[in-house]
């Protein structure tokens, strides 16, 4: 019986690390303000970026104009609550005022 239990909760603690490893990215992108920065400037000021990313700042590091890496603020996955951060999508969900018709959509992407 113990064995059922272990290898669910290890099931959960996956479960939950995936989560996290999926939502993480959608949530340093919705909540926090991101800054782009070249690859040498990154390179040149990185004592200065690392301390603003733990005050909760995300950066984007650029290599001739395109995207190439982000630095986010570290999170213990076993700090995050996946229940507030469910409530947070939530949120977002009832505060878009119209409905989205998905069908409209598909036959606008069609038009070109």
């Amino acid at each position: 019986m113990q064995t059922c239990v272990s290898k669910s909760s290890n099931e959960n603690k996956k479960l939950q690390e995936e989560l996290i490893e999926f939502i993480q990215p959608v949530y340093y992108t919705s909540y926090m303000k991101t800054k782009t920065i070249g690859s040498f400037d990154a390179k040149t000021h990185l004592s200065t970026i690392l301390s603003n990313v733990e005050k909760g700042e995300v950066y984007i590091i650029t290599k001739r104009g395109k995207p190439v890496a982000k630095i986010v603020p570290y999170t213990n996955s076993e700090n995050i609550n996946i229940e507030e951060i469910f409530h947070k999508f939530e949120n977002i969900r009832t505060s878009i005022n119209k409905s989205v018709n998905i069908k409209e959509y598909i036959k606008e992407g069609r038009k070109y």
